[in-house]
């Protein structure tokens, strides 16, 4: 989730004894399920928006939730409750750039390595979770040369390697620049990654 945001919850309910409305499922003490359709194999699948309206402010650390299942409309029998987490990813991706060399001959394709890693949080808790990486920019500092890659992945950590024409750069010193944007648009610090491109020959 994002800091601001609004959790849609589906909660897939039986029960032997309790006829399953929505008066019976709740989230936290109070907040009472939208609505409640039959499902499959004879289950009872309720939703509920949270907030009904708008955007709950969530903060910067991990929600752990409860959901509960009650026998009576009262929530006098609890029947059953489920504790759930959902992260929330408040912090940008990080992007480093770097190459196995630093001087490149106008012969030779120039290789230059990305890594990116977006996070949640910096807890634990946070480890592997994440909105998503959407694109990697790059940008040459003459703007001749301009690249955009959309990860066709859901991991938090992409590593790579682009392989690049050297005809697109100027004989002499070039400066490539990269920004990554994760899936709720927030943007990482720009990197920079400087190489020497000898084209001209002795």
């Amino acid at each position: 989730a994002r800091s601001s945001d609004a959790l849609d919850f589906s909660v897939e309910a039986t029960s032997a004894t309790t006829n399953i409305t929505k008066d019976h499922i709740y989230l936290g003490a109070n907040i009472k399920f939208d609505k409640c359709s039959p499902g499959i194999n004879n289950a009872i699948v309720c939703t509920l928006r949270y907030p009904a309206t708008g955007k709950q402010d969530f903060g910067n650390d991990p929600l752990q939730f409860v959901v509960s299942l009650f026998k009576d409309a009262a929530k006098t029998q609890l029947e059953d409750s489920k504790t759930g987490t959902v992260v929330v990813d408040h912090l940008p991706p990080v992007l480093q750039l770097s190459a196995p060399k630093e001087t490149f001959s106008g012969a030779e394709s120039i290789l230059l390595d990305y890594e990116v890693v977006d996070l949640s949080c910096n807890g634990a808790s946070c480890a592997g979770r994440c909105s998503g990486i959407k694109n990697i920019e790059f940008t040459s500092s003459d703007g001749s040369f301009k690249q955009a890659i959309e990860p066709k992945t859901a991991e938090c950590r992409i590593k790579d390697r682009l392989t690049l024409d050297a005809k697109k750069f100027s004989n002499g010193a070039n400066v490539i620049t990269a920004k990554a944007t994760d899936k709720f648009g927030q943007v990482s610090q720009e990197a920079s990654f400087q190489f020497s491109l000898d084209s001209t020959a002795p």
